[in-house]
């Protein structure tokens, strides 16, 4: 017996699919040639508008120059809405859809197709595609044939999956139609990984698993982590989050609040076509050394990378190799843990008559420890200040935060990070592994400046 007959009941395209999605087409078609046509009328309206400013500059009053250049720039917004609005019906031409639903609410005799694809299809009022991160589509992921729910805004909307096809459309043609009562998605799944036609990373929103769907719509949970060997598809369920948080929350959230923080150059050009080919704005991407970069490039210059493989520097690639392993960063948090107990030494803070006790100050030091040693000064330096105010009952001269604080970074045993990162590496007894060619050329290492900030100084 054939298992796979069996599972799927038909893997050529169904007619009546094939008629649903020529109906399809030529309503496409209608719609994008309207979107064309305004398109054209906007830029025809922009040109002229534009023209008659320019030649009638010198006989406008300011006030009447004002609002054309007002009426000019609505003009360019809603000729840009036309363009992004035609570009997504081109998008949806090339493939309408990829999955069909039907569901019978409960109660109800009408049964409803739902066909769902990249992006939503309004025509003359009717919505004909549903948009993948929709709420009633969530059913093609989380649900085989037979009873389903959906959460909708008006609550949850319980009922029956009466049928649940899946397809492949290209260019417009339709390609294949699966249909099974039990899940169809290993077959999908299989044709899929088998399209290599791409080196970037392709979206997957027709072969999206129920688990991974969960974590996709999760609304419950402010942070969220993703654990997976290499190549499972943590980085595409991320993206797609993304995908369906601005959805969600369009009015809220836009692709300029998200960043993503990559490996490095190479892995974010791998993603990036992944978020605008399911319609939205490419989203900032940064990695760990461009955020060390920005936070530090008033005070370091940074090396630029070397391939190991090419560079003749054994003693640079002896360094590198160190600081990559798991010891050294073991190392560097057990340096950090002994290191903030003897770093700062309290002594009495006297200015003029005014004296903050060497207890006092390593009390407020302690009491701080869950901050940086910086923070923790700025901090200590506030309370020295504020329990100055508040006993001088002879009226002396109260010293500023600032000038407090001067005084107590004097009781560090070490007045930089590079003073601290040398004097790592002679607690290691590897002082010869410590390379500062000159004070503005410090060698980065991504672990330590991340590894710092509980202990700055």
């Amino acid at each position: 017996m054939n298992t796979q007959n069996n599972q799927h009941k038909q893997t050529i395209p169904f007619p009546d699919e094939i008629i649903h999605l020529e109906t399809i087409n030529k309503k496409l078609d209608l719609s994008i040639a309207e979107t064309n046509s305004r398109v054209e009328r906007v830029n025809y309206e922009y040109i002229n508008s534009k023209k008659y400013m320019t030649d009638y500059r010198g006989e406008l009053d300011p006030h009447e120059m004002f609002q054309n250049e007002l009426a000019l720039k609505q003009i360019d917004r809603t000729g840009a809405f036309a363009v992004e609005v035609w570009d997504k019906l081109m998008k949806i031409k090339e493939s309408p859809y990829f999955a069909r639903i039907d569901f019978q609410e409960k109660d109800e005799q009408l049964i409803e197709k739902i066909y769902i694809g990249r992006f939503s299809f309004l025509h003359e009022n009717e919505l004909l595609i549903y948009d993948w991160r929709s709420p009633i589509a969530s059913m093609f992921y989380d649900y085989e044939t037979g009873p389903a729910k959906y959460d909708a805004p008006i609550g949850q909307i319980e009922g029956a999956l009466t049928l649940k096809r899946q397809f492949k459309i290209k260019n417009g043609i339709l390609e294949y139609a699966l249909e099974s009562s039990i899940n169809i998605q290993d077959d999908v799944l299989q044709r899929v990984l088998s399209d290599t036609s791409s080196e970037k990373m392709k979206s997957i929103i027709s072969t999206i698993q129920k688990k991974q769907n969960q974590i996709i719509r999760n609304e419950k949970n402010n942070t969220i982590i993703i654990q997976g060997v290499a190549g499972s598809g943590k980085t595409s369920i991320a993206l797609h989050r993304i995908a369906f948080l601005l959805y969600r929350f369009k009015n809220k959230l836009s692709a300029r609040n998200i960043t993503i923080i990559s490996p490095n150059k190479v892995f974010g050009d791998y993603i990036s076509t992944v978020l605008p080919e399911l319609g939205e704005e490419p989203i900032y991407e940064l990695s760990f050394e461009n955020i060390a970069q920005i936070q530090l490039e008033d005070i370091i210059q940074f090396e630029s990378d070397k391939d190991p493989l090419e560079t003749k520097d054994i003693h640079w690639a002896k360094r590198t190799r160190f600081k990559s392993t798991l010891y050294f960063v073991k190392q560097m948090n057990v340096y950090l843990s002994e290191i903030s107990k003897t770093l700062f030494v309290p002594k009495d803070y006297i200015y003029d008559e005014l004296i903050a006790p060497a207890d006092f100050i390593k009390e407020r030091f302690f009491a701080y420890q869950s901050y940086p040693i910086k923070k923790r000064l700025q901090l200590i330096a506030d309370d020295i200040y504020h329990r100055f105010t508040s006993r001088n009952t002879m009226g002396y001269k109260v010293p500023r935060p600032r000038t407090i604080l001067s005084g107590l970074n004097k009781m560090l045993k070490m007045k930089s990070t590079i003073a601290l990162y040398k004097e790592f590496y002679k607690w290691l007894d590897l002082s010869e592994m410590f390379v500062l060619p000159d004070k503005k050329n410090f060698r980065m290492v991504r672990c330590i400046s991340l590894s710092l900030s509980s202990c700055s100084i």
